[in-house]
């Protein structure tokens, strides 16, 4: 691979990270504009879900509209995708970092960083998810309204089957949802339980091969994921394939490896990839990407090599700070701070979202007229939804946050 002398460094006092060789660990790293990314991605996700909140709920629905049907549905999954690039270039990014400075990693302490990030919020919404809310929507009437969500709950509680907690309590929530159905407002979190396991293997691998070896790893993985995926397609058969295929759609560890190696080649300033996001035309190339990749359908294996590339490419033309005024919007105060609260967004939404339709439905603001219950759906759910994340984090999650800190000084994008 080609390479600069010297390796990319991490920001901070506002710096670009380039410019700051041999700066001590404890400082963090931060790319400002990922922050505002993880702001966007969230809201997309928070978008598709409403959508098809009413959709289930036999309402009028973006979904209904015949050229904007595709594009909804892929926004959700796609703002997911980019959630699993960017974890893979973050975390290979700091596991780098953290080789570099120190001569090895610390994996255990790498754990700990991880659990007091992503553990509280996930346990908290498990709580909700399996017991108060299945309590609330027994004894609260508007709660108990017929809806998707008011069905699943009565349906869980009426079961009495605790498979699907056992497995979202030891972090495979992407298993439980293939051999369960979905947990209301807990059901997202299937994607944090599959960034879990990557980082079961992640740090492991980032310390023991070597670097010359790093992208060629990553490579690896993504045509063995591909690979495992057709395979199981063609050989297997039903039930065996269903849950197979189904659980390789969902465990995206090939969309962090992607992610991981342009990590690899932005770390090492590989001479070719800083060509590539400093050529002027990067940035529409990047945006006509993202637009073909949600405005059209095509092959599945194609649309998500296709999709991860893309944002592959956002995200190093926001870590060199070459996205011009867009990029300048996603490092502005306001969106970095939704940025920070992405996590948060994400977890509470379903929750904040089903509170939201009950209380229009129980006010009767259908019968206002569409525009109202769409406009009123979407300013409640969004409102709610980031009093409720701003509050965890500053309460809550912080807590954990300043601790995590204390015990463990590496850097940090989360």
């Amino acid at each position: 691979m080609e390479r600069l002398d010297t390796p990319v460094n991490l920001e901070a006092e506002g710096a670009h990270p380039k410019q700051l060789h041999g700066t001590a660990l404890s400082t963090p790293v931060h790319f400002a504009g990922l922050t505002g990314l993880r702001a966007l991605a969230a809201m997309g996700v928070m978008v598709t879900h409403l959508e098809l909140y009413r959709r289930r709920g036999a309402r009028p629905s973006l979904y209904d509209l015949a050229f904007l049907s595709e594009a909804i549905g892929a926004l959700g999954k796609h703002c997911v995708h980019f959630f699993f690039v960017l974890s893979g270039f973050l975390i290979t990014y700091l596991l780098l970092f953290e080789k570099q400075s120190k001569g090895k990693i610390a994996i255990w302490q790498f754990y700990c960083r991880r659990m007091l990030r992503i553990w509280p919020v996930y346990y908290l919404i498990l709580a909700a998810g399996f017991f108060l809310f299945p309590f609330l929507v027994q004894h609260v009437d508007i709660l108990n309204n017929g809806s998707y969500y008011s069905t699943l709950f009565r349906n869980f509680t009426a079961s009495g089957d605790y498979t699907a907690t056992v497995l979202f309590f030891f972090m495979l929530p992407n298993i439980a949802l293939l051999v369960r159905p979905p947990v209301a407002i807990a059901s997202q979190s299937w994607s944090v339980g599959v960034e879990e396991q990557f980082y079961l293997l992640w740090p492991h691998l980032i310390s023991r091969v070597k670097t010359s070896w790093l992208p060629w790893t990553m490579i690896a993985i993504v045509a063995v994921m591909n690979l495992l995926s057709s395979t199981a397609r063609q050989l297997l058969a039903p039930p065996s394939k269903v849950f197979i295929v189904r659980f390789l759609e969902g465990f995206r560890v090939d969309l962090m490896a992607v992610g991981g190696f342009f990590a690899v080649l932005y770390f090492h300033q590989n001479v070719s990839l800083l060509r590539t996001i400093r050529w002027r035309a990067a940035p529409a190339v990047a945006a006509v990407s993202c637009f073909l990749v949600l405005a059209f359908s095509f092959d599945s294996k194609s649309r998500n090599l296709i999709s991860s590339l893309a944002f592959s490419l956002v995200i190093l033309l926001a870590a060199e700070r070459k996205l011009g005024k867009a990029g300048v919007l996603l490092e502005n105060t306001p969106l970095s701070y939704l940025g920070k609260l992405s996590y948060g967004i994400y977890m509470y939404h379903p929750m904040v979202m089903f509170l939201s339709y009950s209380t229009l439905d129980a006010c009767g603001a259908l019968e206002l007229g569409w525009p109202f219950y769409i406009a009123a759906s979407y300013a409640a759910t969004f409102s709610g939804t980031i009093l409720i994340s701003h509050l965890s984090y500053q309460y809550f999650e912080r807590k954990f946050l300043l601790f995590k800190n204390r015990i463990s000084p590496a850097p940090s994008c989360s």
